[in-house]
């Protein structure tokens, strides 16, 4: 007998399932183990936008995706704003009414280009695509900045990635290896439009833009670290490249930048790199980014500087990263909600929409969240279900999780990401899969086994619950058909819209569900019955929401040849075919 009970540590497709500890799974598609169980992910909503007029929704849903921001208003409110085609859009997330500003006040920014880059500082949202002059949001107007297209006037210059930093606005040139300060809030006239002015640059010690080496690599995130015991819980601005970061210790006085002794610029990471602006984001006090060669800490890698150890820590689900198309990486965009990083992999291009993404990797920073017993973060595989644009979250409470997607008519939509909902959309079931670690039962793997019958626990069953087993033995890489099993549980009095107020049921269990000895067709290749072997993995495929909380896998003693024996010295060339599991083939959106 072999099998899991629980499962605490995730997924791990990094290694060969028969090195995986029996509290974790090979591969999760749409699961969770938060619980200690595979349990199917949260459910996610498509929001119903309105449009002030129809030309506002052609251009919206029919553009190209350059980029989507949070916009905090003064009063409290949230918004997004969307640089869609050159239009930047104001979506209210409360009456989910989508207003074109550049139509209101007759301003376009360019149509093709591919990406625009956002920063809030205090009441102003600059909007930049490094090619037109910036554009700045103030919660009721929108207006180009007066530096036009130029970078030696005294307000925002034209440029790429930004940050709001300890007071002062940074912005990257276009060229993409240079970078600038703007004047500290409140320092020039008192007021908080100070922010936008570019005047104490002229201050420091040679003036002009700061310049970040060439061999570095072009400039593609600016992030703070927070910190604390600091008035404004901000440590240096960290300008990331993709090939290191650099430390900017810039001082509050501008008279202290001609008398700056030390350098204001340092290097405070070497041999790894970030992708892109919105999938760096700030983890407590850290950084996560999405680098070439996977995901990676900046705390972890500025700590293991000078050692083998510093990699990324992304190896267990190396299965969706590994096949990530490099030029593509700098689309991608995290969230850090729910406790939980998600990251999009799996780009793909869309001529005249963008760049989209076939799903999400996702970390679970919840067993790090006990009192007592923390164990380290858990991958959860890969969220499916929808072609994300861009991933982003507001701050608010409670605060919220937003996807903004394409659909099957290549139109862009924006959904939420919930915390508890057990469908997609209204009540389209998920589809899910996980793999098991490649048991060897009492003795490792050492004794041949036929494989007999299986167990399995079922809980939480939501409505109807679809399971499709199949297993492979040793090392196939053909999933072999096995059984199937269906469960019902009513979780409502009516369907939707039948009655007011539907009473609700609870979630359902079976207990000790078995599945029948599975088929003893003969292997052509190996000479034995597809049952017969040392290790044997399970690939279970649901769809609808329920927890397969226990599994376990019952194998019978096989006699061996105890005489040695001589193996084949001819061969005959024999072919092996067979499909690899679709991971992405569920669409919440069909």
């Amino acid at each position: 007998m072999d099998g899991y009970q629980s499962v605490t540590t995730g997924c791990d497709s990094g290694r060969s399932p028969n090195t995986l500890d029996r509290n974790q799974l090979s591969w999760m598609v749409n699961l969770t183990t938060r619980d200690g169980f595979p349990t199917c992910r949260p459910g996610r909503i498509p929001r119903p936008l309105e449009f002030d007029t129809p030309e506002t929704q052609t251009a919206f849903e029919n553009g190209l995706f350059q980029g989507a921001w949070p916009y905090l208003h003064d009063a409290g409110t949230v918004f997004h704003i969307v640089s869609i085609g050159g239009h930047i859009f104001l979506v209210d997330l409360q009456s989910w009414l989508v207003q074109d500003l550049s139509a209101l006040y007759n301003l376009y920014n360019f149509a093709a280009a591919p990406r625009a880059w956002f920063v809030q500082a205090e009441n102003y949202l600059i909007i930049q695509n490094a090619t037109d002059a910036a554009l700045i949001y103030d919660g009721s107007n929108l207006r180009r900045s007066a530096a036009g297209g130029t970078t030696n006037v005294d307000e925002v210059p034209a440029g790429s990635v930004m940050e709001y930093n300890n007071g002062r606005l940074w912005v990257a040139a276009p060229d993409g290896y240079r970078f600038v300060a703007g004047d500290l809030v409140y320092s020039v006239t008192g007021q908080r439009a100070d922010v936008l002015g570019f005047t104490e640059n002229t201050f420091l010690n040679g003036g002009g833009f700061f310049v970040v080496p060439a061999q570095a690599g072009p400039i593609v995130a600016m992030r703070s670290l927070a910190v604390q015991d600091t008035p404004l819980g901000q440590g240096p601005l960290q300008v990331i490249t993709t090939r290191g970061a650099f430390n900017v210790n810039a001082p509050f006085d501008r008279e202290e930048w001609q008398n700056t002794k030390s350098p204001i610029v340092a290097i405070s990471m070497l041999a790894a790199g970030a992708t892109a602006q919105a999938s760096t984001i700030p983890v407590n006090g850290d950084l996560w980014f999405r680098s070439f060669d996977g995901i990676r800490s900046f705390a972890f890698a500025q700590r293991d500087h000078g050692t083998w150890a510093n990699t990324p820590v992304s190896r267990e689900v190396s299965r969706a990263l590994d096949y990530d198309t490099a030029t593509l990486l700098e689309y991608s965009s995290a969230a850090l909600y729910d406790n939980r990083l998600t990251l999009t992999t799996q780009p793909y291009k869309i001529e005249g929409h963008g760049v989209a993404h076939r799903g999400l990797v996702v970390l679970d920073f919840a067993p790090v969240s006990r009192m007592f017993n923390r164990s380290a973060p858990a991958w959860e595989g890969v969220w499916t279900g929808l072609n994300i644009l861009q991933v982003l979250v507001t701050d608010g409470i409670p605060s919220r999780s937003w996807i903004y997607i394409l659909d099957g008519a290549n139109q862009i939509k924006l959904w939420e990401q919930t915390k508890g909902e057990r469908f997609d959309a209204d009540r389209t079931r998920i589809e899910w899969a996980l793999e098991t670690p490649a048991y060897g039962f009492d003795t490792g793997g050492w004794s041949l086994r036929e494989f007999a019958y299986s167990d399995f626990w079922i809980n939480r069953i939501t409505g109807e619950v679809n399971l499709t087993f199949t297993f492979r033995c040793d090392q196939d890489q053909v999933w072999q058909p096995w059984s199937t099993a269906s469960f019902c549980a009513s979780f409502e009095s009516c369907n939707k819209g039948e009655c007011e107020v539907p009473a609700s049921y609870l979630e359902q269990y079976r207990p000790r569900v078995r599945l029948p000895t599975p088929s003893g067709l003969c292997d052509s290749l190996t000479g034995k019955p597809r049952h017969h072997g040392y290790r044997f993995a399970v690939r279970v495929e649901g769809k609808g929401f329920a927890s397969l909380s226990q599994l376990r896998l019952i194998a019978r003693d096989l006699p061996e040849l105890v005489d040695g024996a001589c193996p084949p010295s001819t061969c005959t060339m024999e072919s092996s075919t067979g499909c690899a599991p679709n991971d992405y083939t569920y669409n919440a959106t069909a």
